[in-house]
């Protein structure tokens, strides 16, 4: 038994198979291509709310991962007529 339903697939030991997880864990993760950027901001157009598309321009514009948005405050956004500022405070 291996703790994946039971049975032992193709003979690899847990171990083994807790390896071969983290290190599809470990790459970085792969950019939306331009196309599927897009798809996804006309997805959230169509059927989300203004705060949705809102998040989704920031993070695409700006390049913010998920966890650095979900943290932003109020007071860490500046927006001005011509530009705006945001200020991360955690993240990488």
């Amino acid at each position: 038994m291996d703790g994946l339903g039971g049975r032992n697939r193709g003979g690899e030991g847990a171990a083994e198979i807790s390896k071969a997880c983290c290190r599809e864990q470990e790459k970085a993760p792969k950019a939306l291509s331009r196309r599927e950027q897009n798809r996804l901001l006309r997805a959230v157009e169509r059927g989300g709310k203004p705060r949705d598309v809102a998040l989704i321009r920031l993070m695409l514009n700006s390049g913010l991962r998920v966890g650095e948005v979900v943290a932003l405050k109020l007071e860490d956004i500046e927006i001005g007529e011509r530009h705006g500022k945001v200020v991360v405070r955690s993240g990488k």
